[in-house]
């Protein structure tokens, strides 16, 4: 009878109680990539896995429980047209940035040409500003530069 009451929790309930637990500190392999749209995720989540980091692949609605789950090092947050899609993960971002002692994890945001960057509630937490289209030669050197940066 005591076997039963050792199984282990359920696993929709485990992750929520990994992150009040857990106390280390953010994984520099991993980048949470955010973005609504679908093909956008898979671009940006490539060329994470070119620059040989591990992505997480997220939308804007689920971002929270991944960003608590897997304690990414990097947040890549594709902002929308208008620099505001995202903006529903402001507070659950800057609650966990603070937690961590306000440098991790690094936050690039993916922002459209033209629109200003302080449209996002995020701006101000900003490591670094990708303007789109989105290319492998604009976003990889800033994100190993920013990744390379915690590591030394």
């Amino acid at each position: 009878m005591s076997d039963a009451l050792n199984y282990p929790e359920p696993l929709a309930h485990s992750w929520h109680r990994r992150a009040r637990e857990d106390s280390r500190s953010p994984d520099l392999g991993l980048v949470l990539v955010i973005a609504a749209s679908p093909v956008n995720r898979v671009v940006v989540g490539r060329i994470v896995e070119c620059a040989g980091l591990k992505a997480i692949r997220e939308t804007p609605q689920k971002a929270e429980r991944a960003l608590l789950e897997w304690r990414p090092g990097t947040v890549i947050l594709d902002c929308g047209a208008d620099n505001s899609e995202c903006d529903c993960f402001a507070p659950a971002f800057e609650q966990f940035r603070l937690g961590q002692g306000g440098a991790l994890p690094f936050l690039i945001l993916l922002s459209t040409a033209g629109v200003p960057s302080g449209g996002t509630l995020l701006a101000g937490f900003a490591d670094a500003t990708v303007s789109k289209p989105i290319t492998i030669d604009g976003l990889q050197p800033v994100l190993v530069q920013l990744v390379e940066s915690a590591r030394r």
